[in-house]
């Protein structure tokens, strides 16, 4: 049911492979390396992105009295889009508000290029908007639209996936000090090409 399998295969900390009982035996089931080579072969990076659809297990309910009912989903990030995901595949007509230029979240801003290939993000995030999912970027709620507007615009639920991009400190002495920089914030800077502080 996970929408974004390729990029599990590829970033996953397995935390999985440390628990598998196989390992008991021999060695642990490497399960990010096969989700890797199953989706390399029947993936969005296989060709058509909204062919992965017809794989996903995701609950599907053609009986939906509630079809076509209007969601907002505020945050394009992988909570966000996982939750269109899953929504469109109930019936529910889904709008996702994305405060910045592009859909992703800390997929497209916080891992670096070397670990996940920003197309195949984008091929992950297209086979979700095939399922009818519509996709407003440089739309802040709370600023360019409100949620008193959005319940005007028929929106019978909204759901607030905005995640959290902000890094913490280090329990080491000098980490206010000028200079400092988180390493989030590093990574979104060099991902989204902002000099360096």
């Amino acid at each position: 049911p996970n929408p974004f399998a390729s990029i599990c295969g590829r970033v996953c900390g397995a935390p999985c492979e440390v628990e598998c009982r196989r390992g008991s035996i021999d060695d642990a089931i490497t399960i990010r390396a096969l989700k890797r080579f199953v989706t390399e072969q029947h993936g969005a990076e296989a060709g058509d992105p909204a062919k992965t659809v017809q794989f996903s297990t995701a609950r599907r309910d053609t009986n939906n009295p509630k079809a076509g009912t209007k969601i907002a989903v505020i945050g394009g990030g992988v909570a966000g889009l996982t939750a269109a995901h899953d929504l469109a595949l109930l019936g529910y007509r889904v709008t996702v508000f994305e405060a910045g230029p592009v859909a992703g979240g800390m997929l497209m801003t916080g891992v670096p290029t070397y670990r996940l290939p920003r197309d195949l993000v984008q091929m992950e995030i297209q086979a979700i908007l095939s399922l009818g999912v519509e996709l407003k970027v440089n739309t802040r709620v709370g600023t360019d639209v409100t949620i008193p507007q959005l319940r005007s615009q028929g929106f019978e639920a909204i759901l607030i996936a905005a995640g959290l991009q902000r890094g913490r400190n280090l329990p080491i002495k000098g980490v206010e000090l000028q200079g400092v920089v988180h390493g989030i914030d590093f990574l979104k800077d060099v991902n989204t090409g902002v000099e360096a502080h």
